[in-house]
């Protein structure tokens, strides 16, 4: 008989070292990340890129003011005289355009991603800016060139229509000052209450401190109200301008403070160009009334601080938009509950 011969095959696995195990992995991970979707721009968008807007309908507000006749001395009219008005009119077309933008996403946002905007309502710096669409839109109100809004009752009407959703949101926010225990002023109070003057906290992450220049935008604003009121840049006018001026100077003086701000740009940086304007709209008023060339000179400089603040928060948020628009830094999770500052 023939026995049948078995066949063993061998099979020799070359051993795999533990440095090539690691070197593996990362590569792995890597892919891993590289296939992550980004969150798409309509989840990024929250209301605190409406700051942009407010900065955008201030400056026109300013070249408005700036461009029109004065009751300055004839150095600070011959000056800003010069300014071309069609300047200023494609600033307000680019105003409109960029909050027109940001609206119709914000929009979207409250359809598809309605959590987040829960969240966004909850959080204690979020809350804040959900005003700041509804002051955009009042402040490209107020700097519409004359003949856009020619009938008289039109703006009126249009301005109604948009401080209601500010008087709700002001009865809604407020009234948890006496409602809720966890939000008394005492508890909540932070810089980005002087956008609706109401809840936050105490805690400020060190990338948005430029909003600390929101101290300087309320007096200035209060000076300008004020003297819309009583008809003229009186006595209360003048201190609330020299406080903002003081907490400017004040602010102006530690630049150690927006260090770690200032480091990677982001949408935080146009808090540096709103209360900047407004702070030169009331040196604009003051110098009017006072009709000295120190105070022309005050308004001279501040105005030039504030159009260049502005030109360059401009140019790089134009070279820099995909990091503007994909790096927020307010995030708010999918959850109502759950969402956290960068």
């Amino acid at each position: 008989m023939v026995q049948p011969q078995s066949k063993l095959d061998v099979v020799i696995e070359s051993p795999t070292s533990k440095h090539q195990e690691h070197a593996v992995k990362p590569y792995n991970i890597e892919n891993q990340e590289k296939t992550k979707k980004k969150p798409s721009v309509i989840a990024n968008i929250n209301a605190s890129y409406f700051r942009i807007c407010i900065s955008l309908a201030g400056q026109a507000l300013l070249w408005k003011t700036l461009s029109e006749d004065t009751n300055m001395g004839p150095t600070f009219r011959n000056l800003f005289l010069k300014l071309p008005s069609t300047a200023f009119f494609l600033l307000w077309c680019l105003s409109l355009c960029v909050l027109v933008s940001l609206s119709i996403l914000y929009v979207l946002r409250c359809i598809f991603y309605f959590n987040m905007v829960k969240a966004e309502f909850h959080h204690h710096v979020g809350v804040n800016y959900l005003f700041a669409p509804w002051i955009s839109w009042l402040l490209l109100l107020l700097s519409a060139p004359s003949f856009i809004l020619r009938h008289k009752y039109s703006c009126e009407y249009l301005w109604w229509l948009l401080i209601i959703p500010v008087v709700g949101l002001d009865v809604k926010v407020y009234g948890q000052w006496f409602t809720t225990e966890k939000r008394f002023l005492s508890m909540v109070a932070n810089p980005t209450s002087q956008l609706s003057r109401l809840s936050g906290s105490n805690h400020i992450p060190s990338k948005l401190r430029p909003v600390f220049f929101l101290f300087v935008a309320a007096p200035s604003m209060a000076a300008l109200a004020w003297k819309s009121i009583k008809g003229s840049f009186d006595i209360q006018c003048k201190m609330l301008f020299f406080l903002s001026l003081f907490l400017f100077t004040s602010l102006a003086s530690r630049p150690m403070l927006f260090k770690k701000s200032v480091k990677e740009f982001s949408v935080a940086w146009w808090a540096f160009s709103f209360p900047l304007t407004f702070l030169a709209l009331a040196a604009t008023a003051y110098a009017q009334q006072v009709k000295s060339l120190t105070a022309t000179g005050l308004a001279v400089v501040l105005s030039t601080i504030s159009v260049l603040v502005f030109l360059l928060l401009l140019v790089f948020s134009t070279l820099k938009i995909d990091s503007l628009l994909h790096k927020p830094i307010l995030k708010f999770s999918n959850d109502s509950v759950s969402y956290n500052l960068n």
